[in-house]
């Protein structure tokens, strides 16, 4: 896949070059520029499979440049930022990641995963792609609250409970948050971290549990924050 920079920055460009040569065959081509005005034209001439971007830059907006885009459903791309005020309106434009700079290592791995997953082993997408853009930087994910937006540490969701077309995450500091999706949505976004559905009204993190209490049609799963969650009988042999 032939990927595309785009920041004023010249060291991060390189920085982050180095690290894509160095940790992801799948890129077998990289080009960049310091200049947002000939990284339109390079979108639109060397059709990129991933494009990087910076968001702050002399005269621009590299979220603008994407909105300004008239097709983006053949690129991936994986906004930069030095700050994450900025991820909601990313996530909104459909971005594959929103990396906070400077990128670790592990992150870029992160994002290349779920590219190869979403594209395949070719670079070219597949019917199972990834549709969670809820994903935030460093192992987070950013929900909805009705005043905002908050990034939550995945490790830090016991489990998530439902509340009509919300849903209520309950934390390991023993706090709850109400976020604005139902439990469905959280399902979609936490299932592939270890989370699953115990009963049609709760997801618990497998992580979490402290104790089982198997009975004759389910059981009874304690969790580490002192809840305790009924496991219904078709999940019963999943704990």
């Amino acid at each position: 896949m032939n990927a595309l920079i785009i920041d004023d920055d010249i060291i991060s460009i390189k920085t982050l070059e180095n690290a894509l040569l160095r940790y992801c065959p799948l890129i077998t081509a990289i080009n960049y520029t310091t200049s947002p005005e000939e990284g339109i034209s390079l979108i639109n001439s060397e059709k990129p499979r991933i494009l990087f971007i910076d968001v702050n830059m002399p005269g621009y907006n590299g979220l603008d440049i994407i909105e300004g885009m008239p097709n983006t459903s053949d690129i991936d791309i994986v906004v930069g930022s030095g700050y994450s005020e900025y991820a909601l309106r990313a996530l909104r434009l459909s971005v594959t990641d929103y990396l906070i700079k400077p990128v670790s290592p592990l992150d870029l791995l992160r994002v290349m995963k779920k590219i190869e997953q979403k594209r395949g082993s070719s670079g070219q997408p597949t019917m199972e792609a990834d549709d969670n853009k809820e994903l935030a930087p460093n192992g987070k994910i950013a929900v909805q609250l009705k005043d905002g937006i908050q990034f939550i540490d995945i490790n830090e969701i016991v489990m998530a409970e439902a509340l009509g077309s919300y849903s209520k995450l309950h934390l390991t500091n023993k706090t709850n948050i109400t976020v604005t999706k139902n439990l469905k949505q959280i399902e979609n976004i936490l299932g592939k971290y270890n989370f699953f559905r115990a009963h049609r009204s709760s997801i618990i993190n497998i992580s979490k549990v402290s104790k089982y209490k198997p009975l004759k049609d389910g059981g009874i799963v304690s969790l580490t924050n002192g809840l305790e969650i009924e496991l219904s009988r078709t999940q019963k042999e999943r704990v």
